[in-house]
């Protein structure tokens, strides 16, 4: 046998699939009536499983959406069986990482479940519970749920085999149900269990799981290969090399037999790479795992990608062979950065990929068609997440009716999407693939770029990660010797001084910042010499870092606040960050520069006066309806962003029309202008996130409060994520000149930093943002933003990075400014030329030769 490795996180996580019988509930187990309805219900749940098992979530999601609405139908909104595909469903929005979303209808099927007819219903609900807690791996929880559930289902098992030996109808069924349930928990739990690093504990509860499968009638042949597999990845872990390559051959030909070439499959190919990685046989690893990296290519359509941890063993692999074959090095690095591509992403990529495929058809009648199809999609899904809540907060005069209302526009506008989108695959056939976020092969990339930019994209693993530089027509792959947790420490360590601002300016750690720049920089020093432009697509925690205040240089000889000579990154070279690479090739190849007729336009110093502030809206619950207009109100004013806002608007030479401030910086003002007529758009206001207000689902940009009472959401002085994507813009550049605009929302590092407000302007039409991580000093930021137009207005081929980067060199150079809470807030997100030229043609002139 080969030497082996030591063993590195291989994965669990991911691994867990739906493996329960449909639910036993009165409307699976009635007779069939003339509406059909029971076998119709079992037929969804059936689909919503094998749609999960296949990774096609968002198919899986509608099967148990529509399986929930037949038992609403027959029993009612409340009744106790309806837990059941409840659950399946909040499952499902999990695993599309919509967790607030699964949130709230975790609880609404929480107590139901408990009441259910079925004793089988809440310990599932329990189970998937800990499923959605293990996708945001919360493992420790996760386990202590699942164990609960199967202590719960030993119980009920105990109960219906007396039942069963004493002949009672229908007992012997209901076993077999309760033993396959038991048999999904412990498989669970195994996988929890292995999470927590106790492997040992995880293969007796696997092998138990497995011994009830071979047990219960009429389950699938594949339910045990989906065992064998979780035991060959505790194999591995153990050091077992050669049994976990034996069960996971075995395992891999039984799921092909049965699931054909999907996800599930793809996802064997790769844990039996990971098992030759391990063991150092790497040319084995890479062609075993190949043939699932193309089935989950080919699927990017209908499933997302993958976990990261599934792409580690497959990068370590081709890395060690491009260290052995150097012949074969650079074709190696180019299919490692593909793979890379492959990760689950997020939607601010996805929202890029649709307005580039927008903008991309080049026929207005479908560029339209196109918007009508994506404003559709957007109102089917706010209107699912409004009927959550809805259905969450049932209180008050009312509340049965507009839960009436909320399913009966909900229907229609899943009808009305569904339409749209046929009427779209006729008149667009192109649209489909343009909008999937595919990966981008190094050498287009390379094409892309100007000779003076690089991009640099970062994939973060729990315990390594690997990092990709493309430049022209070179890629050089290299491991960064970080994982997850010591990358998210550093970060946290950076940002805490901007994060704990009060009377004074918190120090800044100098030498951290150098010692994070040397672990994600040091592999590609050499090829970054003469980058004028770095484009970084990071993922994780690093979404939560502006790259622009990491230093270059060894900060012994300085002193703890000589922040002035520094070698700060921005010093070198202008940095802006994508989303992903996809992104970065949908806003250079596909989408044109804006011809937007009109410079500027600004709103910001809102008419708002001081007072409790963010503190009365943090305690103010809004379920969809109109903010209170004396809640805005009380946020602190912002005087100094009229000045910030008529210097740009003069150095850019708008109309005096084009500004909008005080009681003039409305919504409705805004919702009144044709905004596709201005090329820059600039909100010098409050952001506001979904953690600092309660019962807020997404973030969104503060105005002028309405002066009088109001009950309109439209005019309410809260632009809110979903109303900022139906807008219609043609924006080279928007400027949120606010507070924390670029953040998730979540507090935690992570999830997908550059959402919310991001995505949505992106979904409107914009084709570069400029945000802020952290709460902004308004005095430092109208010096820097006032700065960075004069600059972009004096040389506009620069592009908005190199005048960002020449603003902010500006302040750092005075002691008094040099600290990097005064200039180092902000990040470009998006496609600005930064030194290289954009190209003249789209990529469909180019195929198509016009």
């Amino acid at each position: 046998m080969a030497g082996f490795r030591k063993v590195r996180g291989v994965v669990a996580a991911g691994l867990l699939l739906v493996l329960c019988a449909a639910s036993a509930g009165p409307l699976a187990a009635a007779t069939d009536g003339p509406d059909d309805g029971p076998a119709r219900y079992r037929e969804l749940l059936q689909s919503g499983n094998l749609n999960n098992n296949l990774g096609r979530f968002e198919l899986a999601e509608q099967a148990f959406r529509d399986a929930l609405a037949a038992c609403e139908n027959a029993f009612g909104p409340e009744h106790p069986d309806c837990a059941d595909p409840m659950t399946r469903l909040a499952l499902e929005i999990s695993n599309q990482e919509r967790f607030e979303e699964a949130e709230l209808v975790f609880q609404r099927a929480e107590s139901l479940s408990r009441e259910a007819s079925s004793p089988l219903d809440h310990p599932r609900y329990l189970t998937y519970r800990a499923m959605g807690m293990a996708n945001r791996r919360r493992f420790s929880e996760a386990f202590d749920l699942v164990t609960e559930a199967n202590q719960r289902r030993q119980g009920v098992i105990q109960t219906t085999a007396a039942a069963a030996a004493k002949g009672e109808s229908g007992a012997r069924q209901a076993l077999d149900h309760g033993m396959a349930d038991l048999a999904h928990g412990l498989y669970v739990q195994a996988g929890m269990a292995l999470r927590l690093g106790r492997p040992e504990d995880a293969k007796v509860t696997a092998h138990l799981a497995r011994r009830l499968v071979l047990r219960v009638d009429g389950v699938p042949k594949w339910w045990t290969a989906v065992i064998d597999e979780l035991l060959a990845v505790i194999d591995l872990r153990q050091g077992n090399i050669e049994a976990a390559e034996e069960r996971l051959k075995l395992a891999l030909e039984t799921k092909r037999v049965a699931l054909g070439n999907t996800r599930a499959v793809a996802l064997s190919h790769l844990t039996l790479g990971a098992v030759y990685n391990e063991g150092q046989r790497d040319l084995d690893a890479l062609q075993a795992m190949r043939p699932g990296l193309a089935i989950v290519n080919e699927e990017l359509g209908e499933v997302p990608g993958v976990d990261v941890e599934r792409l580690i063993p497959f990068l370590r692999s081709a890395h060690s062979e491009t260290l052995r074959e150097t012949d074969k090095r650079a074709a190696l690095s180019a299919e490692m950065f593909v793979a890379s591509q492959l990760v689950r992403s997020g939607g601010t990529a996805k929202a890029v990929a649709r307005m580039a495929a927008r903008f991309a058809s080049g026929r207005p009648e479908v560029a339209a068609l196109v918007r009508q199809a994506q404003e559709a999609a957007r109102r089917r899904d706010q209107l699912r997440l409004d009927l959550g809540r809805a259905a969450i907060s049932r209180a008050g005069q009312g509340s049965e009716r507009r839960l009436a209302d909320l399913r009966k526009a909900y229907a229609e506008a899943v009808k009305s999407a569904s339409t749209l989108e046929k009427d779209l695959a006729e008149a667009f056939p192109d649209y489909a693939r343009l909008a999937i976020p595919s990966p981008v092969p190094a050498k287009r990339l390379g094409e892309l770029l100007g000779p003076d930019e690089a991009l640099l994209h970062i994939v973060l693993g729990e315990e390594e990660s690997f990092g990709f530089l493309v430049r022209g027509d070179a890629i050089l792959a290299a491991p960064l010797g970080i994982g997850r947790a010591d990358i998210e420490s550093a970060v946290r360590e950076l940002r805490q001084p901007f994060e704990e601002q009060g009377a004074s300016i918190q120090p800044f750690d100098m030498a951290a910042a150098h010692a994070l720049y040397r672990r994600l920089f040091s592999p590609f020093e050499e090829q970054l010499a003469g980058v004028r432009h770095l484009i970084v697509a990071p993922s994780g925690a690093l979404l939560s870092l502006p790259f622009s205040l990491l230093i270059t240089q060894p900060t012994t000889g300085l002193g703890p606040t000589d922040y002035a000579r520094a070698a700060w990154l921005t010093k070198d070279m202008a940095v802006s960050v994508m989303p992903s690479v996809r992104a970065f090739a949908d806003l250079r190849g596909l989408v044109k520069p804006s011809t937007a007729p009109l410079p500027f336009l600004g709103f910001g110093d809102p008419a708002v006066s001081g007072g409790k502030g963010m503190s009365a809206l943090a305690a103010y619950c809004r379920t969809g309806g109109a903010i209170p207009p004396e809640l805005l109100r009380g946020l602190l004013p912002l005087p100094e962003t009229a000045q910030e806002l008529r210097h740009v608007a003069g150095v850019l030479g708008a109309k005096p029309d084009a500004l909008f401030l005080g009681n003039d910086a409305t919504e409705e003002k805004l919702r009144g202008l044709d905004l596709d007529q201005y090329r820059i758009l600039y909100f010098a206001t409050h952001g506001l996130l979904p953690g600092e207000l309660r019962c807020q689902a997404e973030p969104g940009l503060a105005f002028s409060p309405p002066q009088g009472p109001n009950d309109d959401p439209a005019r309410d002085g809260l632009l809110d994520a979903s109303e900022i994507a139906n807008l219609k813009l043609d924006a080279e550049l928007v400027v949120l000149s606010a507070c924390n605009t670029g953040g998730g929302g979540s507090g935690q590092f992570g999830g997908e930093a550059l959402s919310g407000l991001v995505r949505a302007f992106f979904q409107a039409g914009a084709r570069s943002l400029l945000v802020s991580h952290w709460q902004v000093d308004s005095i430092a930021t109208t010096r820097l933003m006032s700065g960075l137009f004069d600059r972009l207005a004096a040389d506009p081929a620069g592009g908005a990075a190199e005048a960002l980067r020449r603003a902010q060199i500006a302040l750092i150079q005075n002691p008094e400014t040099a600290h990097p809470a005064f200039w180092g807030a902000f990040t470009l997100v998006g496609a600005s030329a930064g030194g290289g030229d954009r190209p003249a043609l789209s990529a469909l002139e180019q195929e198509s030769g016009g």
